[in-house]
């Protein structure tokens, strides 16, 4: 492995890319959204039998990550994985 790829930057994004991945509910997001892309605040929410505001910071947390994308369609937000999102739950699956 070329260790130069690991400066003091990259270092950074893979630390907050492992915290994100490094809590329960955040893991149960990943995989309801892998199982279910387009899936709104209210059913991720529901899923993991959260508040709305908890919900919210776990996935603000993940976006930051840059696990998760968001899209409005009309009056709704929804949410899927983005391609890093699915290249951890396809690490996570060798686990």
């Amino acid at each position: 492995m070329d260790k130069s790829k690991f400066n003091n930057k990259p270092l950074g994004k893979l630390e907050t890319t492992l915290k994100a991945l490094a809590h329960r509910t955040r893991l149960e997001i990943l995989i309801f959204l892998y199982n279910n892309p387009d899936s709104t605040l209210q059913s991720i929410q529901k899923h993991i039998n959260s508040t709305q505001q908890n919900t919210s910071n776990h996935i603000i947390k993940m976006m930051y990550a840059k696990l998760i994308l968001k899209q409005q369609k009309g009056n709704y937000v929804l949410h899927k994985l983005s391609d890093k999102g699915l290249k951890a739950i396809e690490l996570l699956k060798e686990l």
